[in-house]
């Protein structure tokens, strides 16, 4: 099965916090365990995560909503379950490399906080532990 996870990166070598004013994200197409590809998509200031739900209507579009997976340092309950209803699951990790962190992802033990699921609440969250794979 072919997943894609997005990692928020915004100096697009560690993995960023505050989701929701990031414009720069790297994309890994992962089938089978292997990455596939992995590509750098930036968007403007106007289409920010944080713009998008909350200045642009339902039926805006965002690169995220294409992933299945999202990862960041941080980000809030709100964007968390608004992802969610896109059918993206966003984790917080510790981890700052984002390949690391999609290699960690495809073995299973990457820590991560799955805010998707209410653990904790707001900006950072609490908790962690356990792999969200993505086999």
């Amino acid at each position: 099965m072919q997943h894609t996870i997005a990692i928020a990166s915004q100096d697009e070598s560690t993995i960023s916090g505050h989701a929701g004013s990031c414009q720069k994200f790297y994309f890994y197409v992962i089938e089978n365990n292997r990455i596939l590809k992995r590509e750098l998509v930036q968007t403007s200031e106007e289409d920010v995560l944080h713009q998008v739900f909350h200045n642009k209507g339902q039926d805006a579009h965002h690169p995220l909503f294409d992933a299945d997976i999202f990862l960041s340092e941080n980000i809030g309950g709100g964007a968390i379950n608004r992802l969610a209803q896109k059918k993206v699951r966003a984790y917080i990790t510790p981890q700052k490399d984002p390949d690391t962190a999609v290699k960690q992802l495809i073995e299973g033990t990457l820590q991560v906080v799955d805010m998707s699921q209410g653990g904790g609440g707001g900006c950072g969250g609490n908790g962690g532990g356990g792999g969200c794979g993505c086999s």
